[in-house]
């Protein structure tokens, strides 16, 4: 795969004035910056809003909708007259919702942050779904706000990866002369 792109990843390479590597490791930071510095800003637009719970809501309501559709029309299309599955943003943003319920909970009970108890490693998988449901209901409405508002930034942050991904890449070159190459050569200077 990499003989396909060679020459055009040499050009790039060549135009910026960068090694390869360096935009490659550029890009991995940028990409992870770009997904972790929005996802603090936008757990604290949320909470300052007091707008997770609502966007929650929204989402489990579209979500359902179409679930509830999707399962109309494949019984439907059992008996010859529907459509066959496909890929639904509706799916996606559903599967989204599921990975960032089970990431907040296990970064909640990791730092003891959103209103769950600390736990060790061991504990957090001998814990129940409705076992943290109720932990976290009975901490308050500010708790129960607090993992809406990091799902609800969850799922935005994950919706934005292509904006994420061309930010990155169009900042790589950038970031690898003014950061990695300057820390390139700090490294060599201190091995002589």
């Amino acid at each position: 795969m990499y003989q396909r792109y060679a020459p055009a990843l040499h050009s790039l390479s060549e135009r910026t004035g960068t090694p390869l590597p360096s935009l490659f490791v550029s890009f991995l930071i940028l990409h992870e910056l770009t997904a972790f510095i929005p996802l603090l800003i936008t757990f604290y637009i949320f909470n300052a809003l007091g707008a997770g719970v609502a966007f929650v809501a929204w989402l489990i309501d579209i979500t359902e909708e179409k679930d509830k559709e999707k399962h109309k029309d494949k019984d439907i299309g059992e008996q010859g007259q529907g459509q066959g599955q496909g890929w639904t943003m509706a799916g996606k943003v559903r599967e989204w919702y599921d990975e960032a319920e089970k990431r907040v909970e296990k970064v909640g009970h990791r730092y003891g942050i959103l209103g769950y108890e600390k736990t060790s490693k061991d504990d957090q998988g001998m814990l129940g779904t409705e076992q943290v449901k109720d932990e976290v209901g009975s901490k308050g409405t500010k708790a129960v706000g607090s993992v809406a508002d990091a799902i609800a930034a969850y799922v935005v942050i994950k919706a934005l990866l292509p904006v994420r991904i061309g930010a990155s890449l169009w900042l790589a070159p950038g970031f690898a002369r003014f950061a990695l190459n300057p820390l390139q050569h700090l490294v060599r200077r201190l091995r002589r």
